[in-house]
């Protein structure tokens, strides 16, 4: 009866560590196919080129944190929780201790765990500074409209006045052109600045 007991006693903890065995390398063997398919993904990401793109991708970002990234951070602290109690059991059964394979040592999962965490970091940080650059592109732009409208819409009535040539039949018409013409020489200069401006919020635009 002991040595019967002895002998399920032994089967019983060959039993559960094997179990804890498969249950660690399941985990890990998740781990590591989740941290691969993170890396190449940040690797080989092709950021947008409009503002709308990159809020969609910031935002996607976030949810991935938010909902899809903790789940896995449990299970690192599962594994490695499972690791240790399986290896004090082995320790007080006097069995040999569980050591994982190379590839599924808890010291490779880790390092590759915060390798991500900080490959993370730089993507967050690219996509708000490419953020903020095309909002501010899109202000420039809208700006540059504006101005371009304006500037268009006087250009055309002016030319309109230019072409049809009408200066009057007597001085006081001729005056009247004249005081009209020194109020455009006014105007022009003012749009020939604008439109130096122009040029500068082009080359913002286009620099983004």
């Amino acid at each position: 009866d002991h040595y019967i007991e002895a002998i399920i006693k032994a089967c019983a903890v060959t039993r559960r560590h094997d179990e804890m065995i498969a249950k660690y390398n399941d985990g890990s063997a998740q781990l590591k196919s989740f941290l691969g398919d993170k890396t190449d993904y940040y690797e080989n990401f092709e950021y947008g080129s409009t503002t709308d793109t990159i809020r969609a991708q910031l935002m996607e970002f976030y949810e991935y944190r938010n909902t899809g990234k903790p789940p896995m951070a449990g299970l690192v602290i599962e594994c490695q929780g499972t690791l240790n109690s399986l290896r004090s059991s082995c320790r007080s059964n006097l069995r040999p201790v569980f050591k994982p394979s190379d590839e599924l040592q808890p010291e490779a999962i880790e390092s590759e765990w915060n390798a991500l965490t900080e490959m993370e970091a730089t993507h967050e940080a690219k996509l708000r500074d490419l953020f903020t650059k095309f909002q501010d592109a899109d202000f420039a732009a809208d700006k540059f409209g504006a101005k371009a409208d304006k500037f268009e819409r006087w250009a055309d009535e002016k030319s309109e006045i230019f072409d049809e040539g009408n200066f009057g039949t007597g001085v006081v018409d001729a005056e009247v052109c004249n005081n009209s013409h020194d109020i455009y020489q006014d105007q022009l200069a003012k749009f020939q600045e604008a439109c130096g401006d122009l040029n500068t919020v082009a080359a913002t635009c286009e620099a983004v």
